[in-house]
Formats: C-alpha cells, structure tokens, sequence
C-alpha cells in the first residue's frame, strides 16, 4: 500500500510488557523496526493498553486526513478473556440472571457472571466499531472489521479460552474458535462512486472465505498491481475459487461433521 501511493497508518491498542520486545508474535510483526519505518506514516504502538473507545478517541486528533489515499489499522485489545471494560453503567446491559441454563447444567454462578461480562464485552466492542464507522461515514471509504479468533466461554462444555478440542465435538469446537464474524461497511459516497466494487462487496456475503486470504482482497479493493496478488484468492473478485477450509489442527471447516485432514 505504501508504494501504491497510499498513507499508511497503523494504530495498535494491544502492546503489552517491553516496548522494544513484544509479548506475542503478531505486535513483533506489525512493528517490526524495517516495517515501520518503510510501510507506515503513523506507527502508535505505545505500551498503554487503554479502553478501545478511549484509544480510537485518541487517534483521532492524529495528522490522517480523510482527503486522502489511505490504509488505517486499528488493532484493537477487544473481548480476549478475561474482558476489561470501563466500570460504568451504561456497558452493564446484561447480568447474569438473564444467562440461559438450559443443557448446561455445569453452568455456576461464577460462570454466569463471566458469560455476561463477556456479553457486555461485545455490547462495548459495538460502541468502539460504530466509533470508527462514524470517523469515516462521510468519506469515501470502506470498514473491513474482523477478528482473529473466537473463544470459547462455557458454551457446550464447562470450558473457557481456546482449550483443545473435544472428541465427538469437533463441530461445536469450531464454530465457536474457528467461525468469526467479518464484514464489510461502505460509506453512501464509496457506493456511488464505486458501485461495481461494491455489488461485488455484497456477492461475497454469500461466498465461504477465510482470513488467511484477507490481504488478497483489500489489495483487490485497492485497485493496486502486485504480482503477489492473486485473484482466484480474493473474496471479490470474479475469479476467486472456494478451496477447502483447513484449520492448524488440521480440521476440514466445512464438513458437516469435521473432520481430520490428513
């Protein structure tokens, strides 16, 4: 995207221990010292790890005009387990008396206040999602939101976080890890000024993808020529070609009942 002749920003909510030695793979990536100073214009990884609401506030008084060609991550600290949110009322809307027990019966008062809070977790991840919407409502522009992963918070087993799978459940295992939500907002002045782009937007809603070919498709929507782009990967583009889902436990996605690749 940088030599495309975009702006490129990337915005990261999640840092945490050393600021020169991060404490996962992805934040050692994303900020490599070659890649941030030849891929990013903004690079703010400092090592916060604030509210996403407060932290996406923030970001907006940086210099990211919205007259201009560019690329803005948001890697946001999210609903990983246990979720933090700020303490006030307005994101307590759902409590644990309103957490449904039925064929759950390993369901305890601990795990049901966990399952709200997770709940309420994702009423919040709402609010910071619309926040960035709104920053970009009246630019031509597209949203592409989607997380890395799911968890796991008690749903068919008494079990939290990402545990391995269960024999006989591998379905359930995932469809609540590996299925994730992803989608796609585009502005009223994207629609009319792009509208091929985005019916093509609207025909991959049907279409079975995964993340490993995300980057294929924002080059695509960038309209940018690489030759490490490939088309039969992009979600939308007319010569993108469904292939079996493999997860790294080697479990075929799409089977009804999953099953192991070998």
């Amino acid at each position: 995207f940088k030599k495309a002749g975009y702006n490129v920003y990337a915005l990261d909510n999640q840092q945490t221990g050393n600021s020169s030695i991060y404490s996962f793979a992805l934040g050692r990536m994303l900020f490599n010292p070659v890649l941030t100073q030849r891929c990013y214009d903004i690079a703010d990884y400092k090592n916060r790890w604030q509210s996403d609401l407060t932290f996406v506030e923030e970001t907006e008084q940086m210099d990211m005009p919205l007259n201009r060609k560019a690329l803005t991550i948001y890697h946001l600290a999210a609903q990983h387990l246990w979720p933090d949110i700020p303490d006030s009322p307005q994101w307590k809307r759902f409590t644990p008396n309103e957490i449904p027990v039925s064929g759950r019966p390993w369901l305890t008062d601990e795990m049901k206040q966990r399952i709200a809070d997770y709940d309420n977790a994702t009423f919040y991840n709402d609010s910071v999602v619309t926040r960035i919407i709104q920053r970009y409502r009246h630019a031509d522009a597209v949203v592409v939101y989607f997380p890395d992963h799911g968890e796991e918070i008690y749903d068919y087993r008494p079990e939290a976080h990402r545990p391995l799978p269960m024999a006989g459940h591998e379905r359930e295992y995932l469809d609540h890890i590996n299925a994730i939500p992803l989608f796609v907002w585009m502005s009223d002045s994207f629609i009319s000024n792009n509208p091929s782009a985005a019916e093509a937007i609207r025909n991959a809603s049907k279409l079975p993808g995964t993340l490993a070919d995300i980057s294929h498709a924002l080059v695509g929507l960038g309209r940018i020529s690489t030759p490490t782009y490939d088309p039969t990967r992009d979600i939308l583009s007319p010569e993108y070609v469904t292939r079996p889902r493999i997860t790294s436990r080697k479990l075929l996605f799409d089977a009804p009942q999953a099953t192991i690749q070998h």
